[in-house]
């Protein structure tokens, strides 16, 4: 399904990955944009980090960096019922979490035939 590649030369700092249909797209973190989520969402999810034995910034590089099929299991059991309030705004501000601290582009082919590949 979804192969991730990992970090290369060319991509320094970046993960490279499949999506499911294909095409190519590159992520990276960036943890230093944990201060810019709002102060009652770092608070919530630092109690959810501690219960889990990690720092708040631990935590949300693996929010940040988890696999979307990861991420859909505690959606689907969102969307079940499964979980109560607390799952469902944990799983919220995952998404939160997600969109504000990390980067995506996608490789696109060139605009010519024999142009290189681009990241948009």
């Amino acid at each position: 399904m979804f192969k991730r590649r990992g970090v290369n030369d060319d991509n320094a700092g970046w993960t490279v990955d499949n999506s499911g249909d294909g095409s190519v797209f590159r992520f990276r973190i960036h943890l230093d944009r944990i201060d810019d989520l709002d102060e009652s969402m770092r608070a919530f999810l630092a109690e959810d980090a501690e219960l889990q034995g990690k720092t708040l910034r631990q935590y949300v590089g693996w929010v940040a960096g988890m696999r979307k099929p990861e991420l859909h299991v505690y959606r689907d059991k969102v969307k079940r019922g499964e979980g109560g309030q607390r799952l469902f705004d944990l799983y919220s501000a995952w998404l939160d979490v997600r969109m504000a601290v990390t980067e995506t582009q996608f490789l696109q082919n060139g605009v010519r035939p024999g142009d290189p590949p681009f990241w948009i």
